[in-house]
């Protein structure tokens, strides 16, 4: 069953859009914009003891982004921070 959560970050502020007990938690971090025209967000993905995180950069125009179980839709984005929607994979 596919849901979406909204979530309001500012810079250095984390979402976690999947919660992970049983299953692998994935959250995002607003890393702010690099200029006028890229903006950043890192994910992290942890389960158990394993552990990655990486930098995403897009062009201030792209309004999905592909995260690791599901996307993000932006609905807005300025330098100090960032609202969007997180829909789950089914």
């Amino acid at each position: 069953m596919n849901h979406s959560n909204e979530f309001k970050l500012k810079i250095g502020e984390t979402a976690k859009v999947r919660p992970g007990v049983f299953r692998a938690q994935v959250a995002v971090v607003y890393a702010g914009k690099i200029n006028d025209s890229c903006y950043s967000v890192a994910v992290t993905w942890s389960y158990g003891h394993n552990s990655m995180a990486y930098n995403l950069y897009f062009n201030k125009d792209q309004r999905e982004l592909p995260i690791p179980k599901g996307r993000i839709k932006v609905h807005d984005v300025s330098a100090d921070s960032i609202w969007f929607s997180h829909q789950a994979e089914a």
